[in-house]
């Protein structure tokens, strides 16, 4: 079925582009009809003015067949020599465009469905629309030297020629003046093409560590290019602007200013971002592949953008954070020092006071050495950490250096103390609970309750 799709995308992609090309085809050969019926339709008022101002009739048809015929057949030659250099230009066009500009298909789906046709049809359509121009031109210019073939036409030949060269040389003579700035304009591109080039090139250096730079890590190369690539794209524009023409006058101004104020309003956010993505460049609080904590989101850092930042969280989601939000919110790294020194776990506990504190520290830190994962320096602790009305909170401090498994670690060592705990015949309860039951059952389940009294 999707083979079956494509065929009719291409067959009705052909016929789209042949009726383009026909609609062209016709429409230079009725402007070719249109100048010879012209030149006869000239040849014909000549005729009637002579025959009114007495002349004679068969020299007066032989001179004026003559130039009709020789203008008319220098008109169809000229054409023709003009057709058959686009023909070249075409089958020249086909062979090198079509291999070298991808299909539709490679850009997407939309691309593919939305564009009638491909870029080397393009091309070819572009090529057929400069041929019919070439030819309204030869035949637009040819018009005033038709009617000056005869005397008694010559006046409104003049007079059109004059109509059609005026507006021609005022455009000619704004082409050669802007000629400078169009120059400028090219070197300025030029400048600013092979400046980003070497750029990308200076960023791929550092970003695989050909270029060592002290102040400059490989992991902020991207995002840097990124800033100066945008800078350098700003200065060429600004140079570019005040090179176009008309770029002086008032109208251009105005409506470049209103663009510029719409382009503020509608991209406030961006901006903010993207500042904000720049100072984290430099900031360096993360680099990519660190778990962190923003926004109250756990995740590994994916992707370090000048808008966003992109995270993994432990959920397998992928959540892209505005900069402005990563740089307003606080910002906890647990691989920055944890992969050296070790991250800690930390596990709160309320135990009431008729357990001695030596004891429960004694069975935290047990149940620390049975979970796998956890560092013997910084060695782990077990602290006092509140006093309560029928309770106290201990704290269990734990350090890993497997920062990426904090959450699985803690599961394993809150099981293990669970265990630890009800081995020793110890409960761990909330004081609402311990005031609200009769006390003659316990938390601890039986099998490990009947174990520890036999």
């Amino acid at each position: 079925m999707a083979e079956e799709e494509k065929q009719k995308q291409k067959s009705s992609d052909s016929s789209t582009l042949e009726r383009s090309r026909g609609a062209l085809v016709f429409f230079e050969r009725l402007a070719a009809g249109l100048a010879l019926l012209f030149l006869a339709a000239v040849a014909v008022v000549a005729f009637r003015q002579a025959r009114a101002e007495g002349e004679e009739f068969w020299p007066f048809l032989i001179e004026a067949s003559l130039k009709v015929l020789g203008v008319g057949l220098g008109l169809v030659l000229l054409l023709i020599g003009v057709r058959a250099l686009f023909r070249y230009l075409d089958r020249k066009l086909r062979t090198t465009v079509s291999d070298k500009v991808k299909p539709k298909e490679d850009l997407g789906e939309f691309v593919a469905q939305h564009t009638p046709f491909n870029a080397s049809e393009l091309a070819i359509l572009a090529l057929d629309l400069v041929r019919v121009l070439t030819y309204l031109s030869i035949i637009v210019l040819y018009l005033p030297f038709m009617m000056k073939l005869f005397p008694r036409t010559e006046e409104f030949g003049n007079l059109l020629l004059d109509w059609i060269l005026e507006p021609v040389g005022h455009v000619w003579l704004s082409i050669v003046s802007s000629l400078p700035d169009f120059f400028a304009i090219i070197i300025y591109v030029w400048v600013a093409a092979y400046t980003i080039k070497l750029l990308r090139l200076f960023s791929r250096a550092v970003k695989d560590k050909t270029i060592r730079i002290s102040w400059l890590p490989a992991e902020s190369a991207e995002p840097l290019y990124h800033v100066a690539k945008l800078m350098v794209v700003l200065f060429a524009f600004v140079a570019v602007f005040r090179r176009l023409p008309g770029a002086n006058t008032l109208e251009f101004k105005a409506a470049a200013g209103f663009a510029g104020l719409l382009f503020t309003l509608s991209s406030t956010s961006s901006a903010g971002n993207f500042v904000a993505g720049i100072i984290l460049t430099f900031m360096r609080p993360f680099k990519i592949g660190d778990r962190v904590k923003i926004n109250d989101i756990v995740g590994d850092v994916i992707d370090c953008s000048l808008i966003v930042t992109r995270l993994v969280t432990v959920a397998n989601e992928k959540v892209s954070i505005p900069n402005m939000l990563v740089l307003n919110n606080e910002i906890v790294n647990y691989s920055a020092f944890g992969n050296v020194r070790g991250t800690a776990v930390v596990v709160p506990i309320t135990i009431g006071y008729d357990v001695p504190a030596k004891k429960v520290r004694s069975m935290l830190l047990s149940a620390v050495e049975k979970t796998k994962g956890f560092e013997t320096v910084p060695e782990p602790r077990a602290l006092q950490r509140e006093l309560g009305d029928y309770s106290i909170t201990y704290e269990l401090r734990a350090f890993t250096k497997q920062p990426k498994r904090m959450i699985l670690l803690k599961s394993d060592l809150i099981d293990n103390i669970i265990s630890e705990f009800n081995s020793a015949g110890v409960e761990i309860l909330s004081p609402m609970y311990n005031a609200v039951r009769d006390g003659n059952e316990i938390t601890i389940p039986r099998d490990q309750s009947e174990a520890r009294t036999a």
